[in-house]
């Protein structure tokens, strides 16, 4: 093994700790056996599922009930976890997960980034400021305690509002005599 590869590979925090991986955004963040139960058990994702094992590592999914010549199982659970957190960005689970586009690589967003500069350096104030293909974020869900700070400055913005388009009384308390 060179030392170019073994330096490459980040020591655990804590020797005698495993370094985990980060977690798969195809299988949902149940736990991992059962995000992949969940993910066999919902029809569409399992012929996602079995579409990818076969193009990807020539299995069948029908591999999880069937035994080689000594007993084992052909494919286990664990296996196949493995194999569905290995999977590329092309697949068919990915573009699933992607609402159906493929999701974006690194080179994409650089390529994007490129083409945004371009587009800025020739186009002017006209100019898009990103690439109109680049995936948006989703917005993430508000906890409870930001929900209701921003309900309270709506409701403040909305009280001085109101306030400014009372009418003004004249200087003295509008009386005349």
């Amino acid at each position: 093994m060179d030392q170019g590869a073994a330096q490459a590979v980040p020591e655990p925090a804590v020797p005698g700790t495993v370094r985990r991986a980060r977690p798969s955004r195809r299988i949902p963040q149940l736990g991992k056996l059962i995000g992949l139960l969940a993910l066999l058990a919902d029809d569409e994702q399992r012929d996602r599922l079995e579409a990818d094992l076969d193009r990807y590592y020539g299995r069948d999914l029908r591999d999880l009930y069937r035994r080689d010549e000594h007993g084992r199982r052909l494919l286990t659970l664990r296996m196949l976890f493995v194999r569905v957190l290995a999977l590329p960005a092309d697949s068919a689970l990915a573009v699933a997960a992607n609402d159906g586009r493929m999701p974006w690589s690194t080179t994409d967003h650089l390529l994007a980034d490129l083409w945004a500069l371009q587009a800025r350096a020739h186009g002017g104030k006209k100019a898009p400021k990103q690439h109109p293909g680049r995936p948006r974020p989703k917005a993430k869900p508000m906890t409870a305690a930001k929900a209701e700070k921003y309900r309270t400055a709506q409701r403040r913005r909305q009280q001085i509002r109101d306030r400014r388009q009372q009418p003004q009384l004249p200087p003295g308390g509008g009386n005349t005599a």
